[in-house]
């Protein structure tokens, strides 16, 4: 039987979360300071699939808006 690998694919990830700010009508540095962040600059690093979230901002994130983390983590996979 041969087993299948994902990985997590980080612009997925970035969309998905970009369309829930927008969604709630709330800027990055809202969604920053929300989560606990500096800046917006993580956010939009994120949100650009340019970094992946580490866990504990993952689920601050998914916490704000609201969204539930196995259906993003399977939403947001790509087979490799």
């Amino acid at each position: 039987m041969v087993r299948k690998r994902y990985q997590l694919d980080n612009k997925r990830i970035g969309f998905f979360i970009k369309q829930r700010r927008l969604a709630r009508e709330m800027s990055q540095e809202q969604l920053a300071n929300l989560a606990g962040l500096k800046n917006r600059i993580t956010i939009s690093r994120l949100e650009n699939g340019v970094n992946a979230p580490n866990l504990e901002v993952f689920n601050a994130l998914c916490q704000i808006l609201d969204i539930n983390p196995g259906e993003l983590l399977s939403k947001c996979r790509k087979r490799i």
